[in-house]
Protein backbone atom coordinates (compact mmCIF):
# COMPACT_ATOMS: atom_id res chain seq x y z
CA UNK A 1 0.00 0.00 0.00
CA UNK A 2 1.29 3.67 -1.29
CA UNK A 3 2.32 6.27 1.68
CA UNK A 4 -0.45 8.36 -0.15
CA UNK A 5 -3.27 5.93 0.58
CA UNK A 6 -2.20 5.19 3.96
CA UNK A 7 -2.77 9.30 4.03
CA UNK A 8 -6.31 8.61 2.65
CA UNK A 9 -7.59 5.85 4.78
CA UNK A 10 -6.24 7.43 7.69
CA UNK A 11 -7.86 10.89 7.08
CA UNK A 12 -11.29 8.98 6.00
CA UNK A 13 -10.89 7.08 9.58
CA UNK A 14 -10.59 10.45 11.14
CA UNK A 15 -13.44 12.19 9.66
CA UNK A 16 -15.55 9.45 10.20
CA UNK A 17 -14.65 9.23 13.98
CA UNK A 18 -15.16 13.46 14.16
CA UNK A 19 -18.72 13.12 12.60
CA UNK A 20 -19.73 10.04 14.79
CA UNK A 21 -18.63 11.70 17.77
CA UNK A 22 -20.14 15.30 16.35
CA UNK A 23 -23.52 13.36 16.31
CA UNK A 24 -23.20 11.75 19.71
CA UNK A 25 -22.52 14.86 21.57
CA UNK A 26 -25.34 16.76 19.40
CA UNK A 27 -27.75 14.28 20.60
CA UNK A 28 -26.50 14.07 24.06
CA UNK A 29 -26.26 17.85 24.65
CA UNK A 30 -30.37 17.70 22.80
CA UNK A 31 -31.41 15.27 25.41
CA UNK A 32 -29.88 16.79 28.54
CA UNK A 33 -32.34 18.48 30.70
CA UNK A 34 -32.31 22.05 32.63
CA UNK A 35 -31.65 21.93 36.28
CA UNK A 36 -30.96 25.15 36.96
CA UNK A 37 -31.92 28.78 35.71
CA UNK A 38 -29.66 31.50 36.59
CA UNK A 39 -30.60 35.63 35.79
CA UNK A 40 -28.29 38.80 35.72
CA UNK A 41 -29.66 42.50 35.51
CA UNK A 42 -27.25 45.03 33.13
CA UNK A 43 -28.24 47.64 36.26
CA UNK A 44 -26.87 45.65 39.87
CA UNK A 45 -27.24 49.10 41.95
CA UNK A 46 -30.94 50.60 40.78
CA UNK A 47 -32.90 47.78 40.85
CA UNK A 48 -36.15 48.29 39.47
CA UNK A 49 -36.05 43.85 38.90
CA UNK A 50 -34.98 41.52 40.89
CA UNK A 51 -33.71 38.06 40.15
CA UNK A 52 -36.31 36.51 41.96
CA UNK A 53 -38.89 38.18 40.03
CA UNK A 54 -37.36 36.36 36.84
CA UNK A 55 -37.24 33.07 38.69
CA UNK A 56 -40.32 32.94 40.48
CA UNK A 57 -42.31 33.43 37.22
CA UNK A 58 -40.18 30.53 35.63
CA UNK A 59 -41.25 28.13 38.54
CA UNK A 60 -45.15 28.57 37.95
CA UNK A 61 -45.84 25.39 36.22
CA UNK A 62 -47.16 26.33 32.84
CA UNK A 63 -43.90 28.26 32.27
CA UNK A 64 -41.40 26.12 33.95
CA UNK A 65 -38.29 24.99 32.51
CA UNK A 66 -36.73 22.69 34.89
CA UNK A 67 -36.61 19.60 33.89
CA UNK A 68 -37.02 20.14 30.29
CA UNK A 69 -34.55 19.08 27.75
CA UNK A 70 -33.43 21.96 26.17
CA UNK A 71 -34.46 20.71 22.58
CA UNK A 72 -38.09 21.59 23.32
CA UNK A 73 -37.10 24.92 25.19
CA UNK A 74 -37.34 28.00 23.06
CA UNK A 75 -35.49 30.85 24.34
CA UNK A 76 -37.34 33.13 22.17
CA UNK A 77 -40.87 32.51 23.89
CA UNK A 78 -38.71 32.60 27.72
CA UNK A 79 -37.82 36.20 26.84
CA UNK A 80 -41.24 37.03 25.17
CA UNK A 81 -42.84 35.73 28.54
CA UNK A 82 -40.48 38.06 30.58
CA UNK A 83 -40.90 41.45 28.74
CA UNK A 84 -45.05 40.17 28.66
CA UNK A 85 -45.87 39.74 32.27
CA UNK A 86 -42.91 42.43 33.93
CA UNK A 87 -43.13 45.86 32.26
CA UNK A 88 -40.10 46.99 34.18
CA UNK A 89 -38.09 44.61 31.37
CA UNK A 90 -36.40 46.32 28.36
CA UNK A 91 -34.74 43.34 26.99
CA UNK A 92 -34.02 39.70 27.93
CA UNK A 93 -31.12 37.90 26.33
CA UNK A 94 -31.51 34.02 26.67
CA UNK A 95 -28.66 31.33 26.37
CA UNK A 96 -27.61 27.95 27.59
CA UNK A 97 -24.79 26.96 29.81
CA UNK A 98 -22.77 23.79 29.27
CA UNK A 99 -23.69 22.90 32.83
CA UNK A 100 -27.19 22.48 32.37
CA UNK A 101 -28.45 26.03 32.87
CA UNK A 102 -30.32 28.54 31.07
CA UNK A 103 -28.81 31.79 31.58
CA UNK A 104 -31.22 35.25 31.49
CA UNK A 105 -30.03 38.32 30.90
CA UNK A 106 -32.12 41.37 31.48
CA UNK A 107 -32.11 44.85 30.74
CA UNK A 108 -34.12 46.70 32.49
CA UNK A 109 -36.08 50.41 31.57
CA UNK A 110 -34.36 53.53 32.35
CA UNK A 111 -37.08 55.82 34.15
CA UNK A 112 -36.79 59.78 33.80
CA UNK A 113 -39.87 61.07 35.07
CA UNK A 114 -42.26 59.95 37.97
CA UNK A 115 -45.78 61.07 37.45
CA UNK A 116 -48.57 62.02 40.16
CA UNK A 117 -51.64 62.43 38.40
CA UNK A 118 -54.76 64.13 39.48
CA UNK A 119 -55.65 61.04 41.28
CA UNK A 120 -53.04 60.44 42.93
CA UNK A 121 -51.75 57.60 40.91
CA UNK A 122 -47.99 57.29 40.37
CA UNK A 123 -45.74 55.61 37.52
CA UNK A 124 -42.79 56.23 35.17
CA UNK A 125 -41.77 56.99 32.30
CA UNK A 126 -38.84 55.66 30.26
CA UNK A 127 -36.70 57.33 28.30
CA UNK A 128 -38.23 55.83 25.25
CA UNK A 129 -41.44 57.29 25.95
CA UNK A 130 -43.63 54.15 28.01
CA UNK A 131 -45.55 54.26 30.92
CA UNK A 132 -44.45 51.52 33.49
CA UNK A 133 -45.61 51.19 36.53
CA UNK A 134 -43.62 51.71 39.82
CA UNK A 135 -41.09 49.15 40.98
CA UNK A 136 -41.71 46.93 44.69
CA UNK A 137 -37.76 47.03 45.25
CA UNK A 138 -36.47 50.31 44.15
CA UNK A 139 -37.57 53.97 44.23
CA UNK A 140 -35.58 55.45 40.97
CA UNK A 141 -34.56 59.23 42.22
CA UNK A 142 -35.95 61.06 39.04
CA UNK A 143 -37.80 64.34 38.00
CA UNK A 144 -41.50 64.64 39.74
CA UNK A 145 -44.36 65.58 37.30
CA UNK A 146 -47.73 66.50 39.48
CA UNK A 147 -50.61 68.43 38.73
CA UNK A 148 -52.88 68.98 36.05
CA UNK A 149 -52.46 65.27 34.50
CA UNK A 150 -55.10 62.66 33.80
CA UNK A 151 -53.36 60.06 32.27
CA UNK A 152 -53.10 56.87 34.11
CA UNK A 153 -50.43 53.92 33.64
CA UNK A 154 -51.80 50.07 33.40
CA UNK A 155 -50.47 47.60 36.00
CA UNK A 156 -47.68 45.08 34.90
CA UNK A 157 -47.75 46.50 31.64
CA UNK A 158 -45.87 48.94 29.58
CA UNK A 159 -47.41 51.32 27.50
CA UNK A 160 -45.90 53.46 25.06
CA UNK A 161 -47.74 57.27 24.53
CA UNK A 162 -48.82 56.42 21.37
CA UNK A 163 -50.41 53.61 22.14
CA UNK A 164 -52.46 55.78 24.85
CA UNK A 165 -56.50 55.09 24.75
CA UNK A 166 -57.56 57.89 22.21
CA UNK A 167 -60.03 58.54 24.68
CA UNK A 168 -57.89 60.91 26.19
CA UNK A 169 -57.77 64.45 25.37
CA UNK A 170 -55.52 65.09 22.68
CA UNK A 171 -54.13 67.72 25.18
CA UNK A 172 -53.48 65.08 27.97
CA UNK A 173 -51.46 63.64 25.59
CA UNK A 174 -49.46 66.18 24.67
CA UNK A 175 -48.78 67.13 28.05
CA UNK A 176 -46.68 63.69 28.58
CA UNK A 177 -45.29 64.22 25.45
CA UNK A 178 -43.66 67.92 26.37
CA UNK A 179 -42.88 66.15 30.36
CA UNK A 180 -41.00 63.93 28.43
CA UNK A 181 -39.26 66.69 26.38
CA UNK A 182 -38.43 68.85 29.44
CA UNK A 183 -37.49 65.58 31.95
CA UNK A 184 -34.56 64.68 28.88
CA UNK A 185 -33.18 67.85 28.40
CA UNK A 186 -33.03 68.76 32.40
CA UNK A 187 -31.39 65.28 32.35
CA UNK A 188 -29.13 65.86 30.19
CA UNK A 189 -28.00 69.19 31.38
CA UNK A 190 -25.75 68.56 34.77
CA UNK A 191 -26.89 71.90 36.38
CA UNK A 192 -30.98 71.22 35.95
CA UNK A 193 -30.40 68.40 36.73
CA UNK A 194 -28.51 69.20 39.87
CA UNK A 195 -31.13 71.84 40.77
CA UNK A 196 -34.84 70.86 39.52
CA UNK A 197 -36.54 68.19 40.91
CA UNK A 198 -40.38 68.59 40.60
CA UNK A 199 -42.26 69.99 37.19
CA UNK A 200 -46.28 71.33 38.57
CA UNK A 201 -47.94 71.35 35.11
CA UNK A 202 -50.87 74.10 35.31
CA UNK A 203 -52.91 73.87 32.55
CA UNK A 204 -51.37 74.28 29.58
CA UNK A 205 -47.71 75.88 31.12
CA UNK A 206 -45.36 74.42 33.70
CA UNK A 207 -43.68 75.71 36.81
CA UNK A 208 -40.61 74.13 38.31
CA UNK A 209 -39.93 73.58 42.42
CA UNK A 210 -35.86 73.69 42.77
CA UNK A 211 -33.60 71.18 45.42
CA UNK A 212 -31.89 74.36 46.21
CA UNK A 213 -34.08 77.36 47.60
CA UNK A 214 -37.71 78.22 48.22
CA UNK A 215 -38.52 80.21 44.87
CA UNK A 216 -40.82 78.81 42.42
CA UNK A 217 -39.77 79.45 38.74
CA UNK A 218 -42.51 79.88 36.42
CA UNK A 219 -41.72 78.29 33.06
CA UNK A 220 -45.03 79.08 30.95
CA UNK A 221 -45.71 76.65 28.29
CA UNK A 222 -42.86 74.48 26.60
CA UNK A 223 -42.21 77.10 23.54
CA UNK A 224 -39.03 78.38 23.18
CA UNK A 225 -37.97 76.31 26.00
CA UNK A 226 -34.21 75.66 25.71
CA UNK A 227 -33.66 79.18 25.71
CA UNK A 228 -36.08 79.78 28.70
CA UNK A 229 -33.19 76.67 30.62
CA UNK A 230 -30.48 78.82 29.06
CA UNK A 231 -31.73 81.97 30.42
CA UNK A 232 -32.42 80.38 34.07
CA UNK A 233 -28.65 78.93 34.29
CA UNK A 234 -27.97 82.25 33.24
CA UNK A 235 -29.71 83.81 35.94
CA UNK A 236 -28.27 81.60 38.34
CA UNK A 237 -24.76 81.83 37.14
CA UNK A 238 -24.58 85.35 37.31
CA UNK A 239 -27.33 87.45 38.80
CA UNK A 240 -27.87 84.99 41.82
CA UNK A 241 -24.37 85.13 42.00
CA UNK A 242 -23.99 88.56 43.28
CA UNK A 243 -27.40 89.04 44.59
CA UNK A 244 -28.12 86.21 46.21
CA UNK A 245 -31.12 83.56 45.65
CA UNK A 246 -32.62 83.65 48.53
CA UNK A 247 -34.25 86.98 48.45
CA UNK A 248 -36.41 86.15 45.59
CA UNK A 249 -39.59 84.24 45.72
CA UNK A 250 -40.26 83.80 42.04
CA UNK A 251 -38.30 83.53 38.82
CA UNK A 252 -40.38 83.79 35.44
CA UNK A 253 -39.58 82.78 32.29
CA UNK A 254 -42.63 83.28 30.57
CA UNK A 255 -41.78 85.85 28.57
CA UNK A 256 -39.15 85.85 25.19
CA UNK A 257 -35.98 86.95 26.25
CA UNK A 258 -36.95 88.22 29.68
CA UNK A 259 -36.50 87.11 32.89
CA UNK A 260 -38.14 88.63 35.74
CA UNK A 261 -37.52 87.95 39.42
CA UNK A 262 -40.14 88.64 42.62
CA UNK A 263 -38.68 90.07 45.54
CA UNK A 264 -40.05 88.58 48.38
Amino acid sequence: MSVKMKYIIGYSVLALYVFITAGFVAKKSAEEVCRKVEVSLNDTVNQLVVPRDITKLMEDKKNSVYGHRFSNINKMQIAKLITNNIALVKNVGVYRATDGTICINIEQRKPILRVINKYNQSYYVDTEGYLIPLSDHWSARVLVANGDIAEKSQKNRAIHIDSLNTNIEIKQRETLRELIILAKHINDDEFLNAQIEQIYVNRNEYEMIPKVGSHIIYFGPIDNYVDKFFNLKAIYYKGFANLGWRKYKAINLKYQNQVICTKR
